[in-house]
């Protein structure tokens, strides 16, 4: 429960309840509908607690080990083998520390590379406001 709080928490600060109503208001007096209230009003305020929310969610995806060890160990015909499967395999398994450093090391930048990529697409959808 306590590996689930800061996603969680981060879930709830993009939910509607969190957002100020007389900004809402305020557009529904301009004659905003709904989707340009949602692009131009909503999306922007929510734009920082948006990219905590996928970069948390994104690392937690690349983070499933655990579950999937326990119960299958990558699964009959490597069918529930994930990245972090393979990393383990590698280093600790097949005992090629290297291969599985090395394999670490892309699975980090590539989470990096998602993280980069999220806040660039959500800070420009954001940002084409003005």
């Amino acid at each position: 429960m306590l590996e689930e709080f800061p996603v969680g928490g981060a879930d709830r600060a993009c939910s509607p309840a969190g957002r100020a109503r007389d900004i809402t208001a305020a557009s529904l007096v301009d004659g905003a509908g709904p989707f340009a209230r949602f692009r131009f009003v909503i999306l922007p305020y929510l734009a920082g607690p948006l990219i905590v929310a996928l970069v948390l969610r994104t690392i937690e995806a690349f983070k499933v080990f655990d579950i999937i060890w326990v119960m299958t160990r990558g699964g009959p015909a490597n069918s529930t083998r994930t990245l972090s499967i393979l990393v383990y395999q590698e280093a600790f398994s097949f005992q090629r520390a290297g291969s599985g450093a090395s394999l670490a090391l892309i699975v980090t930048l590539l989470v990096a590379v998602l993280a980069a990529a999220y806040a660039v697409l959500v800070r420009r959808t954001a940002g084409s406001t003005a």
